[in-house]
């Protein structure tokens, strides 16, 4: 059965991609470490699983094995992926803030590469994430369990999360966040968002105008020109159609 933050992500995910948004906003991970030879071995707490690469120019590493689904590694930069592109090395390792992936097998000049993979959660890590929740309005933990694995697949940071609080939001939950970071949401979007009048503004909402990149300077020019604030998906569809100021419902006389 799958859980709420795999229904959301991947619900998420389909809509992202099928909008066609802009991964460029995501956060990017540290450097992949390259070793010589595979010598790690697992801990008790590790999840284990099988890696295989997908795609051709935008080259992509897929986990499978954990918790019954397939998950696409967000936040690697080709720069990063070229590393291991045509290595002769036996391992290699992603260090994020909520663990670290450890790989086995390396990805050939063909662009092709699979194997298994170790994921050590960092237990630290949920216990700062909790601290920033619980000094929100969310009521959720994070637990040294799945969570730690979908926020190391997606570069969930402390700094991101602690940016999203900061920002305003008032309803903030571990499944938003990693939805808000694996769309590229950035904080300092959302916080323009609230500061122009949005207050009570979703992550759903953020989501649909990042994934839509749709400015806030665009934004702030419809507001100029409305008595009632347009809602979000109003916004969007000004923006996706080209609908001329001047035709807005909420057109001031």
């Amino acid at each position: 059965m799958k859980t709420k933050i795999q229904i959301k992500l991947v619900a998420a995910t389909a809509f992202f991609l099928f909008f066609g948004g802009d991964r460029g906003q995501m956060q990017l991970g540290a450097e992949i470490t390259v070793n010589d030879i595979f010598l790690y071995q697992p801990a008790a707490a590790d999840y284990q699983g099988t890696w295989r690469t997908t795609g051709n120019r935008d080259l992509r590493i897929v986990l499978s094995g954990v918790l019954d689904t397939n998950i696409e590694m967000g936040g690697l930069s080709a720069q990063a992926l070229r590393k291991i592109v045509g290595s002769s090395k036996k391992g290699f390792e992603i260090r994020r803030d909520a663990g670290t992936f450890l790989f086995e097998g390396c990805i050939s000049n063909s662009r092709s590469g699979s194997g298994r993979f170790y994921f050590h959660p960092d237990t630290g890590y949920a216990v700062k994430m909790n601290h920033l929740l619980s000094s929100g309005s969310s009521k959720d933990n994070v637990t040294p369990d799945s969570s730690l694995f979908y926020c190391a697949v997606h570069n969930l940071t402390v700094d991101y999360a602690a940016r999203i609080r900061d920002a305003g939001l008032k309803i903030i939950s571990i499944n938003d966040l990693l939805v808000l970071c694996s769309t590229g949401v950035a904080p300092e979007y959302a916080k323009t968002m609230i500061g122009i009048g949005y207050r009570d503004i979703s992550p759903d909402d953020l989501i649909l105008l990042t994934v839509q990149k749709v400015p806030t300077d665009f934004i702030k020019k419809i507001i100029g020109t409305s008595d009632n604030l347009p809602t979000v998906r109003e916004l969007t569809l000004i923006w996706m159609y080209g609908d001329k100021v001047s035709d807005f419902k909420h057109h001031k006389n």
